[in-house]
């Protein structure tokens, strides 16, 4: 009986290794070039924000693919749909494509900036925070991270897990 238990599990085991491991190479998806559209649900229309959605993946296709009116088309969506879930996906996108695509960390520096003021309680706030400290270190500006963090802590102080993340941030680290 136990034996039995014990070859089960090693021959599962063998069978998941070779799956990842065959002929010697790892086998990982190619995450930069997932289309995220075909693994999007079909379009029934009952979404509330399905037109947002449909331009925050057309954008980002556009920008994947190199062009850069992808910008123009995430900016609309953070017009049209500005309390979409999308809306801040979007300004995230915008921000770190200013940075490290367009090379303009000003630029990119004010759009995370608008993130944490427009949306102080997302979980994403604390990346968007960090961005703005290593910005305003490569700009030699003066670092706003902890200025916007208390101001953005006034507005979510009825919120506890984004109460507890910008808290987080702003204790000394040793």
């Amino acid at each position: 009986m136990v034996w039995s238990v014990v070859i089960a599990v090693f021959s599962w085991a063998f069978v998941s290794c070779y799956r990842v491991f065959s002929h010697g190479k790892v086998k990982t998806p190619n995450l930069v070039n997932v289309n995220v559209a075909r693994t999007l649900p079909p379009s029934t229309g009952e979404y509330k924000f399905e037109k947002a959605r449909d331009l925050f993946v057309a954008g980002r296709n556009l920008l994947r693919a190199g062009d850069f009116s992808g910008l123009a088309t995430l900016e609309e969506v953070l017009r049209s749909y500005p309390d979409s879930p999308q809306a801040r996906q979007a300004l995230l996108v915008i921000a770190a494509t200013q940075r490290y695509q367009l090379k303009q960390p000003k630029k990119a520096l004010a759009e995370y900036e608008r993130f944490v003021r427009t949306y102080p309680e997302d979980a994403q706030v604390v990346r968007a925070l960090a961005a703005i400290r290593s910005l305003s270190g490569e700009l030699k500006e003066t670092d706003s991270s902890d200025t916007l963090a208390r101001l953005a802590l006034a507005k979510v102080a009825d919120n506890p897990p984004a109460k507890a993340r910008l808290e987080k941030w702003l204790t000394p680290k040793p």
